[in-house]
């Protein structure tokens, strides 16, 4: 049972578990689809915003970028 948590494999020395998936890909869904929203959406604002996205504005601009390294421990089960 420790095998489990330890290693990801089963006892037998196989992995049960189906190998992970890539995130689905989801930038552009709703524009590819437009024709399809257009059928019964009726606001053109929020048309405008399936064809170009929701526009954010910043009170004070948008904020700095940051850049943090994972942990160690990140990189223990990758693949």
């Amino acid at each position: 049972m420790d095998s489990e948590f330890e290693g990801g494999a089963s006892s037998t020395g196989g992995s049960s578990a189906p190998p992970p998936q890539p995130p689905p890909r989801m930038r552009g869904r709703l524009k590819q689809n437009y024709s399809f929203w257009k059928t019964f959406v009726r606001s053109q604002l929020v048309l405008s915003w399936i064809l170009a996205g929701f526009p954010l504005k910043w009170a004070d601009g948008p904020p700095a970028p940051v850049w943090l390294a994972n942990h160690s421990s990140a990189y223990e089960h990758t693949g």
